[in-house]
């Protein structure tokens, strides 16, 4: 009998352990990881992770609840945090303050690796237009690294650029035999780099908006310092 008995109680025992730590995974592509505290089939689950957070999620969100024997330690993915691996970003500043060009459009695109969710490292190529006459035009090609600050849906983001800028426009110098400035269409390249901060709001691992102050600098034939605020995509 004491057997008999021991033997339901170990049972038991093994049943509830394999239950109470699972890994719930999320219709957008993310999984969290920790002790069931509440499970209403058809209606929620509640969990605790690792460093005490507790989560509740819908059913409606749920792909799929995968019991384990024990706790993965730090194996939480947030249903905001960047995913590693391939990533991809366009980013666009219809108002582009250039103190060579004046008001100016900006497009770049960048595509890399997210390593971790602070952390990426990729190589882009961009237009950046002036509106006065459309004659100036500068093309920047360059290595990016970028990182994010928080796991919640609203986050910091940061970024830095370093390349090359080739560029092709209005040159004007004084003259001083004739006494006047003379203008010529000129092409030449120049050192590029740009740094920017903002805010990164996230609606899954792999897709994001961000919205950020970035100023830029080139060196070289077409030597500008322009600002203004870049809203971009990333997936």
């Amino acid at each position: 009998m004491k057997k008999s008995l021991f033997a339901l109680l170990f049972i038991v025992g093994t049943v509830f352990s394999s239950l109470a730590y699972s890994t719930v995974y999320l219709k957008n592509g993310s999984s969290i990881n920790g002790e069931i505290l509440e499970y209403t089939p058809e209606q929620n689950i509640s969990l605790r992770t690792a460093d005490g957070s507790v989560w509740v999620f819908n059913a409606s969100e749920i792909v799929r609840i995968q019991n384990n024997q024990t706790p993965a330690v730090n194996n939480t993915t947030s249903r905001f945090t960047a995913s590693t691996g391939y990533r991809g970003f366009v980013d666009v500043m219809l108002l582009n303050l250039s103190w060579q060009n004046g008001l100016a459009f900006n497009l770049t695109t960048s595509h890399g690796y997210q390593f971790t969710h602070h952390a990426y490292l990729g190589g882009g190529i961009g237009v950046d237009l002036s509106y006065d006459t459309g004659k100036n035009l500068i093309i920047p090609v360059f290595t990016e690294f970028r990182g994010n600050v928080g796991q919640n849906q609203l986050q910091f983001t940061y970024g830095a650029r370093l390349g090359v800028a080739f560029g092709t426009g209005n040159i004007s110098y004084y003259d001083p035999i004739s006494e006047t400035y003379i203008y010529a269409y000129e092409s030449g390249a120049g050192v590029y780099t740009c740094a920017s901060i903002g805010l990164r709001i996230a609606y899954s691992p792999n897709f994001a908006v961000n919205i950020s102050p970035e100023a830029s600098l080139t060196l070289g034939t077409f030597s500008n310092i322009s600002a203004g605020f870049r809203l971009g995509f990333e997936f």
